[in-house]
């Protein structure tokens, strides 16, 4: 059975999740929260709201990728080695298998990164730190995931999809839609150096923690924490939540500050304080590098090791960079100079990492 507006408040009784007072009370409201799955939200005057979402039609993927999302909440709330990434994560609260639909806690007044930065129409250094603490040790207690018997049966090892591509045909990218194949395919094929150092980034995949597989700006919830307008945030969508490589989390969230610069459209929104427009990869350097240099003290890394591991998420980088086009076309978007300016920010991270770190990022070794 689908779940509906009308018939959310009937389903959550049947699932002793709320009782009848709380829809009786008054303040009780469902609302649809759109995206891929059939997502609702849903508030109970000054109770804890929640959030539902639930697979649509019968997609084996869909539903394979919600049960696997599932799973890590159900992970971290009873396993010791995971009951510290509680801090990043939704609360959980149920799993109805026979609806395929998942409820979690509802974070009141939150909104996501690109929502913030557009509002705000500049880079905050202090989320940058936010992020990065929260990262480090997020990263740091992942690892943990690697000592848990349950993490190994239950996630896959599957590195994402750029890392795999097949040498001759570039597999999978031909078995997807003629719309986002083809363009792939001839961007691709104009760059046969990029699709090389492609290719070079899956012995370099390191499997050390449990990641998200998926940190894009979206995926990032802040909400007010504090009496003085302090934020804190969780990560949601843990679709992709997987055993693999730290760095590609961090690529992840390099790649949204270019993403965001590069395809978020500046006019659309009201000026900046200073009357500008545009925003420029400068703009959002401090809070960059503050992440940066939050996140590695916060994994403890200093000298030679972060190095190394920079040399990793830059690389990565690349490959994520790629993945926002193919992104973008999966969604419909036409390509346009921006596209071709994301491929070679990608060969550009990919052939020189640490001189794109500093061109583009604005990191210095």
């Amino acid at each position: 059975m689908f779940l509906t507006v009308s018939n959310i408040a009937h389903v959550l009784m049947e699932r002793g999740i709320l009782e009848a007072g709380a829809i009786v009370d008054g303040g009780f409201a469902v609302t649809e929260a759109g995206r891929r799955c059939r997502n609702y939200k849903v508030t109970c005057g000054s109770r804890p709201g929640l959030f539902i979402k639930q697979v649509t039609g019968n997609s084996a993927e869909h539903t394979a990728t919600l049960l696997r999302e599932t799973a890590f909440y159900q992970l971290v709330a009873t396993r010791p080695l995971l009951e510290p990434l509680k801090r990043i994560s939704p609360d959980y609260v149920d799993f109805d298998g026979t609806r395929n639909a998942l409820v979690l806690g509802l974070l009141p007044q939150a909104e996501n990164l690109n929502e913030l930065h557009f509002r705000l129409r500049r880079f905050p250094a202090e989320v940058g730190e936010l992020l990065g603490r929260g990262l480090g040790a997020y990263h740091a207690q992942a690892a943990n995931a690697l000592l848990e018997p349950a993490a190994a049966q239950l996630f896959p090892r599957q590195p994402p999809w750029i890392f795999t591509l097949d040498p001759a045909t570039l597999a999978p990218l031909p078995q997807f839609p003629s719309h986002i194949a083809q363009p792939m395919l001839e961007m691709l094929g104009r760059r046969p150096d990029l699709v090389a150092q492609l290719l070079s980034l899956r012995p370099e995949y390191e499997f050390n923690a449990l990641i998200h597989g998926d940190m894009k700006w979206d995926n990032f919830v802040v909400y007010p924490a504090g009496p003085n307008g302090e934020y804190d945030f969780k990560v949601i969508d843990w679709e992709l939540v997987d055993l693999g490589d730290a760095a590609w989390d961090i690529a992840c969230i390099f790649a949204s500050y270019i993403i965001y610069v590069m395809l978020i459209p500046p006019q659309a929104g009201p000026a900046a304080q200073d009357g500008r427009q545009d925003r420029t990869m400068a703009d959002a350097g401090p809070s960059l590098r503050r992440f940066w240099q939050v996140y590695t003290e916060s994994r403890g890394f200093s000298g030679g090791a972060a190095q190394v591991f920079l040399t990793r998420c830059l690389r990565q980088t690349g490959a994520r960079l790629v993945v926002a086009v193919f992104e973008a076309l999966f969604n419909r978007s036409p390509l346009t100079a921006q596209s071709d300016a994301l491929m070679e920010s990608a060969r550009a991270f990919l052939w020189n990492p640490h001189q794109a770190a500093a061109d583009i990022l604005g990191l210095s070794p």
